[in-house]
């Protein structure tokens, strides 16, 4: 199975297409693309790179532009809690997950539950 997931920030466009291989998760791609004021045709001309789209999984992140496209969304804390349940063995333990965009500076605290 693959994904990609789409990051619609403040001044670029990240993509990273990801492939699930048995118990892993390799990284097929990843592009970061200034949009210069016009994310929609910035998108579109990434997105006009992938030949099979359709058979994605696609996930999108990005508070700005989420009324530019019409698929459902997760906020940030959401996301980086599953994506640390998917990522991480049930037996790794952290206490704290930092995310370093190039616009906001966040830092998650976890707790045992």
């Amino acid at each position: 199975m693959e994904s990609l997931g789409i990051c619609l920030g403040a001044s670029t466009i990240s993509l990273v297409r990801l492939r699930q291989e048995k118990n892993t998760t390799k990284k097929v791609f990843s592009k970061n693309q200034a949009h210069e004021g016009n994310p929609r045709r910035c998108l579109t001309n990434l997105l006009n790179d992938i030949d099979d789209l359709q058979d994605l999984k696609i996930g999108v992140t990005g508070r700005k532009f989420r009324d530019l496209l019409s698929l459902s969304t997760i906020s940030e804390p959401e996301a980086v809690e599953l994506a640390y349940n998917q990522i991480l063995p049930p037996d790794h333990q952290c206490r704290v997950i930092v995310s370093t965009g190039g616009e906001t500076f966040m830092v998650y605290h976890l707790d045992d539950t």
